[in-house]
């Protein structure tokens, strides 16, 4: 989205199929666009296509601590107001309402390309920009559905995880368990997809370890992972900035 006589556009980062990312950074913000990134996924015959426009908001950074686990106390989830209804509204199939407020949106996916996650049990719905645009580059690898359980909160805290602080790392669900599948090569896949993107640290659980062990940055992560995958570490110096 850039307006190349005038100069004005949107940061945007634009995600290629062979895990390049650039960050273009126009002369002039069209307004209105300030606080937004615009995210673009360039297929394998160099396709464009307009993902999302998220807006940001900036924090204060936080620092480290390794505090106790038990100190903290899980936030209550949302519940179920409206269930799945059909809706036709633009990229709109489908929408489901929460008590506490939140949307859940299914959206048409353009043919060729798969970009579909869908975020649960969670508050931590903030993420870095730059995380962003290299787990959208996995996705459109995996072409699945991926269930995430969350980055950070709102000013980028994560307790009870110490590990998620400023939207440094993500929580998905493992694919074998959420599709009922018989082994865990989708989920390999995926991993490898991730590092392809520039992330460097896989936590996995102790029961399954064994079988991602071959991947480079995969660790034990113990019993806690044995019902998600972490991932964190993301390269930052693989994105390219353009002015």
């Amino acid at each position: 989205m850039v307006d190349y006589f005038s100069g004005l556009g949107i940061v945007t980062y634009h995600i290629y199929q062979d895990g390049k990312i650039e960050k273009h950074i126009p002369e002039k913000i069209f307004p209105g666009f300030e606080r937004k990134y615009q995210y673009v996924y360039h297929d394998k015959d160099n396709n464009e296509h307009e993902i999302c426009i998220c807006e940001w908001h900036t924090i204060n950074k936080k620092v480290f601590e390794d505090s106790p686990r038990a100190t903290f106390n899980y936030p209550d989830h949302g519940t179920v107001k409206e269930t799945k209804t059909n809706v036709s509204d633009g990229y709109i199939v489908a929408k489901a309402k929460y008590t506490n407020g939140d949307i859940h949106e299914w959206i048409k996916i353009e043919e060729g390309v798969s970009i579909k996650y869908e975020l649960k049990e969670t508050f931590r719905k903030y993420i870095n920009p730059d995380l962003l645009a290299g787990f959208i580059g996995a996705l459109a690898e995996i072409k699945e559905n991926i269930i995430v359980t969350g980055s950070a909160y709102e000013q980028g805290s994560c307790f009870p995880s110490s590990l998620h602080i400023n939207g440094l790392s993500i929580d998905t669900k493992y694919i074998k368990k959420v599709k009922n599948l018989t082994d865990y090569k989708k989920d390999k896949e995926f991993v490898n997809a991730l590092a392809k993107f520039h992330f460097r640290t896989f936590r996995v659980g102790k029961e399954i370890y064994n079988l991602f062990k071959d991947i480079s940055g995969t660790k034990n992560g113990g019993d806690l992972h044995n019902s998600h995958l972490h991932t964190e570490n993301f390269d930052f110096n693989t994105i390219k900035i353009i002015e």
